[in-house]
C-alpha cells in the first residue's frame, strides 16, 4: 500500500534512518515551562505574556508570507527539522 509519490521501501527505509525522538523533562527546564506563554502571546496578539512573542510573530509572518504551503515552509532551514 504505497501513498502517492512514496513506495512503501522508501518510507520502511526513511523510518529506519530516523533518530530516535529527543525527551526533555519540560518540568524541569525553565525555557520550556516558558514557551506557552510565547507561543501563546504570538498567536493570539498578546505581545504583553513575554518578551519574546512579537519576534516569534515577524518570524511566523514572515515565514507564512513566503511560503503557502506549511509543508513547504519546513525547507527554509530543514536542519531546525532534524
Amino acid at each position: 500500500m504505497d501513498a502517492p509519490g512514496i513506495s512503501a521501501a522508501s518510507l520502511r527505509q526513511s523510518l529506519a534512518s530516523t533518530r530516535p525522538p529527543l525527551v526533555i523533562d519540560v518540568r524541569r527546564n525553565e525555557r520550556f515551562r516558558e514557551a506557552p506563554d510565547l507561543v501563546r502571546g504570538a498567536d493570539t496578539g498578546r505581545p504583553d505574556l513575554a518578551p519574546q512573542c512579537a519576534g516569534l510573530a515577524a518570524v511566523s509572518l514572515g515565514l507564512s508570507r513566503l511560503y503557502a504551503d506549511d509543508h513547504e515552509m519546513h525547507t527554509w532551514n530543514p536542519e531546525a527539522y532534524k
